[in-house]
């Protein structure tokens, strides 16, 4: 057996564990009448909790669903609680696996973190080497434009000019004439 993790991204983990439960599964808008007072505490127990408000209404209901049919489930008869446990095992265990995906997905949502800093940081250090060097280019360009330019000579004797001959080039040019 192999001691690598076991790599599952997240479009993964949604068709591996979600397929089954959300096979043919569509989306309706419910519109229900209540009392303020009602609503005022559903949106209390939201931002207690730290849910968004439409998030807290589809929270609530579907526990309230949840309670309800469990209490359906124990009113029943043995066949029923049998379900109901059988049920209870399967989420319990489907609970553990997304935890521990949920657990992976955190960490490496954290490594992830951590190298966009490292980059983020070279990016600034690379921004301001790049604002030192324009003006590093600005201020060269600025130089040359202030020093005069010797258009009488040829470009190769121009910096022979500018940097004093040598020996060997004066011998070389005087060659090149005889020539």
């Amino acid at each position: 057996m192999s001691d690598e993790p076991l790599v599952l991204t997240a479009s993964d983990y949604e068709q591996k564990f979600f397929a089954e439960a959300f096979a043919g599964a569509e989306i309706v808008t419910v519109e229900v009448r209540m009392l303020r007072e009602t609503y005022d505490d559903i949106l209390a127990v939201a931002k207690q909790e730290g849910w968004e408000p439409e998030e807290s209404l589809r929270i609530l209901l579907t526990r309230g669903l949840g309670f309800t049919k469990g209490e359906l489930y124990l009113r029943s008869g043995d066949e029923r609680q049998d379900h109901l446990v059988k049920l209870l095992l399967h989420l319990e265990s489907a609970a553990a696996v997304m935890k521990y995906y949920a657990f992976d997905f955190m960490r490496d949502n954290k490594v992830l973190e951590m190298r966009n800093a490292a980059l983020n940081s070279m990016c600034h250090d690379l921004e301001a080497t790049i604002s030192r060097l324009r003006a590093e280019n600005e201020a060269l360009k600025a130089e040359i434009e202030r020093r005069p330019v010797l258009n009488d000579q040829p470009p190769g004797e121009q910096a022979a000019s500018a940097a004093g001959k040598t020996r060997s080039s004066r011998a070389f040019f005087r060659r090149r004439r005889e020539r």
